[in-house]
C-alpha cells in the first residue's frame, strides 16, 4: 500500500493520502464513524456523497483546552474495488499546533 504523510505548508495543517485501502468508501466511512463515536474527543459533523465517493467532516478537540481541529476525509473507489483516502486536519485557532494535526491523522490511520 502506497502511503504518504505530507506536512502542509503551515505548521497548523497536515495531510494524509492512502491508496489501495481494502473495502468500499461506505465501509471505510463506517469504520471511521464507529471510531469517532468511540472516542469522546472526536465527533462526526457531516457525511455527504454516494457509494463510490464520500466526504466526511469531523472535529477533534484537544484534552486540555478544548481547541478544535477540523478533519476532512475524502473517500473514493477505484476500478479494482479498493478505496483511496485523502484527509487533512487543520487547527481553527493559532499559528502552530505542536504536531497535533499530524497526530490526528496518524490516529485515524490506525483505526483503518
Amino acid at each position: 500500500m502506497l502511503e504518504k504523510l505530507i506536512l502542509g505548508l503551515t505548521v497548523n495543517h497536515a495531510k494524509l493520502e492512502l491508496d489501495d485501502l481494502p473495502g468500499s468508501p461506505v465501509e471505510i466511512a463506517g469504520k471511521l464513524n464507529v471510531a469517532f463515536d468511540s472516542h469522546r474527543q472526536w465527533e462526526t459533523i457531516s457525511q455527504a456523497g454516494k457509494d463510490d465517493q464520500i466526504v466526511l467532516h469531523a472535529i477533534r478537540r484537544t484534552k486540555l483546552f478544548g481547541f478544535v481541529d477540523d478533519v476532512r476525509i475524502e473517500l473514493s473507489s477505484d476500478q479494482d474495488g479498493q478505496t483511496r483516502l485523502y484527509a487533512s486536519s487543520r487547527s481553527r485557532v493559532g499559528k502552530g499546533d505542536l504536531g497535533q494535526n499530524a497526530r490526528n491523522l496518524q490516529q485515524m490511520k490506525a483505526w483503518l
